[in-house]
């Protein structure tokens, strides 16, 4: 679920391990209970384990490619309700330490969050939107397309230095496939204008 490279030390540790990891020095400045939000992490937020994803979608401005990002969301389910309940059920919620709980569930949100989204590489974005508007192409058409993008487009926003590298970059994070040569989009498209 959690990218690989934010496994401290390369050690094998548990999301719940990863997500106290981010909030250390915040429980530690707000002087909050660490077990208190361990307890609160394992009681609301459910990773399922050996499911495919929920879904998966990039999101694509053809005024600034730059800006791509492609979010899978992982199956994480997360329980505010209960959250909510329990920290009223103890009646911290008028309390600093009722706050700065609720606080650090809601940075344990944006943390899963920042770990699902991927920032594509302008390359990468400009294939991506090629495909996107061919429906499905071969290399070879993907690169013509591209250059008869760059040569009405004067401004050269449609150059991509690699195709190939950027369809493989794509491939890697699920985002494209390829069947007898002809590559074709995995994920929900949102072009934003």
């Amino acid at each position: 679920m959690l990218k690989e490279s934010e496994k401290l030390y390369n050690q094998p540790c548990s999301e719940y391990d990863l997500l106290i990891n981010d909030q250390r020095d915040f429980i530690k400045e707000h002087r909050i209970d660490e077990i208190s939000v361990q307890s609160l992490f394992k009681a609301t937020i459910d990773f399922v384990e050996n499911e495919p994803e929920a879904a998966s979608v990039v999101y694509i401005s053809p005024d600034d490619f730059s800006k791509a990002k492609s979010t899978k969301i992982s199956n994480v389910r997360i329980n505010l309700k209960f959250a909510i309940d329990m920290i009223f059920a103890v009646n911290l919620v008028l309390t600093s330490d009722g706050m700065w709980l609720l606080l650090s569930l809601l940075k344990a949100i944006v943390f899963l969050y920042d770990s699902m989204t991927t920032k594509l590489e302008k390359d990468e974005a400009i294939v991506l939107f090629a495909i996107y508007r061919l429906q499905k192409a071969d290399s070879s058409r993907i690169k013509e397309y591209l250059d008869s993008l760059a040569t009405s487009n004067k401004s050269g926003d449609f150059k991509v230095a690699n195709v190939d590298e950027s369809l493989q970059k794509l491939k890697k994070i699920n985002t494209i496939d390829t069947v007898d040569g002809m590559w074709y989009i995995t994920e929900l498209i949102v072009v934003k204008k």
